[in-house]
């Protein structure tokens, strides 16, 4: 393995991390930053500030999913 092959490597259990950065969150929702920070502003998701870092938990995003999934299924419904 090469030096930068093994540096571009991500730890392992690193896409499974129980918290999201900003950055993963967005792209975990395939929405932009500023639609994530919106979602923190309209409480529909609550971010963790820990040590200066904006971070969601995984379940939480995933809730929020589940939400927006079932309230799209309710007017698919109607």
């Amino acid at each position: 393995m090469k030096l930068d092959d093994a540096r571009s490597q991500k730890p392992e259990g690193a896409e499974r991390s129980p918290l999201l950065t900003v950055p993963e969150f967005a792209s975990y929702l395939k929405v932009s930053r500023p639609t994530v920070y919106r979602l923190f502003s309209a409480g529909d998701v609550t971010p963790l500030k820990i040590g200066g870092r904006t971070l969601v938990r995984r379940q939480d995003a995933d809730d929020y999913i589940a939400r927006r999934a079932e309230v799209a299924l309710g007017e698919v419904a109607r």
